[in-house]
């Protein structure tokens, strides 16, 4: 099979299809698929159409590691609403915390500016969606950056003391996972000031 192409030069070409680079499952992809296919067989039909794009651990430390699923950005508003069914499965099964990421793209800088950059897209808005889907049954109180002499940043995120001892536990985790995927430094903790 090959596809006919127009060139940039505007002359057509004949050259052979792209295959898609799909590599096999891994083991732990098996495992949450099963998991979450028996879920949905056995206590929420809402799963149905779900689908998640991937998932690996994120070492915490030396001893713990956390399990974090990809799933497509469209469907990550359904996803959130079973959120808690979701993880708390998994952790069962897996023993290590569960964490639930939509699937985000940074689109570079425009080199023209006829082209549109969506603000959703932007490095920026990509880091702080990621924050708000980690913490996710949590709200972010405050985020401050500080910047030391040396020109290294560290970022403070303060969350919600309402939930302080469902979230307690986790926050290591959510360090190790914040740092993989934007490559920031961070430190979660509760505000100590009272309004």
């Amino acid at each position: 099979c090959l596809l006919r192409t127009r060139s940039r030069s505007g002359l057509w070409s004949t050259r052979p299809p792209r295959e898609k680079k799909s590599s096999a499952a891994s083991p732990l992809e098996t495992e949450l698929a099963q998991t979450i296919h028996q879920l949905e067989v056995n206590e929420v039909s809402a799963l149905a159409g779900l689908q998640f794009v991937k998932a690996f651990e994120v070492p915490v430390n030396d001893a713990t590691s956390a399990v974090v699923l990809v799933v497509p950005r469209k469907q990550h508003k359904s996803w959130l609403r079973l959120h808690t069914k979701v993880t708390n499965e998994i952790e069962k099964k897996t023993g290590k915390q569960a964490f639930i990421i939509a699937d985000r793209k940074v689109m570079k800088k425009p080199a023209s500016s006829k082209i549109h950059r969506p603000r959703a897209r932007t490095l920026a808005a990509v880091h702080e969606s990621l924050l708000q889907d980690i913490v996710f049954p949590d709200d972010v109180a405050g985020k401050r950056t500080r910047v030391a002499v040396n020109g290294k940043r560290l970022v403070k995120v303060f969350l919600n003391a309402k939930s302080k001892q469902d979230t307690e536990p986790r926050l290591e985790s959510l360090r190790a996972i914040y740092k993989k995927f934007t490559g920031k430094e961070a430190v979660f903790a509760f505000p100590n000031f009272h309004c």
